[in-house]
């Protein structure tokens, strides 16, 4: 039972060619950017700003000790937001056209403490 499991990803599968080729149409249909939006833009910038002034914050010392528990849970709350939201759809490709951007959006799985491999 340790055998992994495989999808085969040659062309006898049409399974792969399939999905890509709906989503496609997708978003051909709909005009629709497989890149990301002026919402998705706003999550962004959203989620990273929380999560880079809960940092500050709670390290600068101004916080009061009892607001420390709260402060860290929402830290870690925009934390995930930042994995599962940015990086994520940066590490597929998703977030923008130019791959360098996404690189650098997917680098930030370091940053918050994730292992990206």
């Amino acid at each position: 039972m340790s055998q992994k499991l495989k999808f085969s990803r040659t062309s006898e599968s049409l399974f792969f060619a399939t999905v890509r080729h709906r989503v496609s149409l997708f978003f051909k249909s709909h005009q629709l950017s497989q890149h990301a939006n002026k919402k998705m833009w706003f999550k962004v910038v959203f989620f990273l700003t929380g999560f880079v002034g809960l940092y500050t914050l709670i390290l600068s010392g101004f916080a009061a000790i009892w607001m420390l528990l709260p402060l860290t849970a929402t830290l870690g709350i925009f934390c995930a937001f930042v994995g599962f939201n940015v990086c994520h759809d940066a590490l597929h490709g998703s977030l923008s056209e130019n791959n360098s951007v996404n690189n650098l959006f997917g680098f930030l799985f370091h940053l918050i403490g994730a292992n990206p491999y």
